[in-house]
């Protein structure tokens, strides 16, 4: 809307992870259509990142992927998505997580999401001191870090 202003914070790519034992792991690059045949752990489906890659599969007229978990504890994802021999979709900074030593990235080249985040305001209207205080300390925080 042009009355909005986007002010773009942090930005990330979404892989294809799976654990260090998987089959997949260190084959590559891999077709989406080879993804189907492993089970998948990932956040509800009311989520972004489940949405995101169902729409993926969709526009390369596949059928989504069977999802054989579903979590909101990234924990408990990670370890499923190991001991399942499982694929989880999320952002390249969850492999920063202690939990996911081990996890590894997919070679998927059909696969290229990216998800960006920021804030949005009214152009021209007044903020609050406070409400500037916490936009520039979240601005501070994202500045300089390649992602988030």
């Amino acid at each position: 809307a042009p009355d909005l202003a986007l002010s773009t914070l942090t930005s990330d790519r979404l892989h294809v992870f799976c654990g260090a034992s998987h089959p997949l792991a260190g084959v590559g690059p891999l077709t989406m259509s080879e993804l189907l045949a492993f089970p998948w752990v990932m956040p509800p489906a009311s989520t972004r990142a489940q949405q995101r890659l169902n729409a993926l599969f969709a526009a390369a007229d596949l059928p989504p992927p069977r999802i054989a978990v579903e979590t909101e504890s990234m924990a408990f994802l990670l370890s499923m998505v190991a001991a399942l021999d499982a694929l989880t979709f999320s952002v390249s900074s969850m492999a920063r997580l202690i939990e996911a030593e081990g996890m590894v990235v997919l070679d998927v080249p059909e696969i290229g999401a990216k998800r960006a985040a920021g804030l949005i305001t009214r152009r021209g209207s007044w903020l609050s001191p406070p409400a500037s205080t916490v936009i520039e300390a979240l601005k501070r925080q994202c500045a300089g870090r390649e992602r988030n």
